[in-house]
């Protein structure tokens, strides 16, 4: 019992950090839903994410965030969405081929949620 109890731990520490290592210092091109359709660039560095607007450079938000299997956990450092910087919103994330896909699945800040879109972000190389 304490054996399989271990494998199974392990097996989780070890998923947690593959989905963590699947974002960390990537580029992703994508679209929000701000004033009507942005096209953004999602730069996921160690423990944060910089959403950038590609027509001006500017920053749409900062956040941190934490992974764990298929999920996001992003929390607002700075930024033009009314989040404030305590309230987590939960994200279900997926990569396939070269394309992120990012989805809310609890996010108490609406503006935060309301901006992602179901188009899928492609990896900038």
């Amino acid at each position: 019992m304490k054996k399989s109890l271990i494998i199974i731990f392990s097996t989780f520490l070890v998923s947690i950090a593959t989905s963590h290592a699947q974002v960390t210092n990537t580029k992703w091109k994508g679209i929000l839903n701000l004033d009507g359709p942005t096209q953004v660039i999602w730069q996921f560095d160690k423990d944060t994410v910089q959403i950038f607007n590609i027509s001006d450079s500017s920053l749409v938000e900062k956040m941190t965030y934490k992974t764990e299997p298929g999920f996001f956990m992003f929390t607002k450092v700075s930024g033009i969405s009314s989040c404030d910087t305590s309230t987590i919103g939960k994200y279900k994330f997926s990569i396939r081929s070269d394309s992120l896909f990012i989805a809310p699945f609890t996010d108490p800040c609406n503006d935060r949620a309301s901006a992602v879109s179901n188009e899928p972000c492609i990896r900038v190389r």
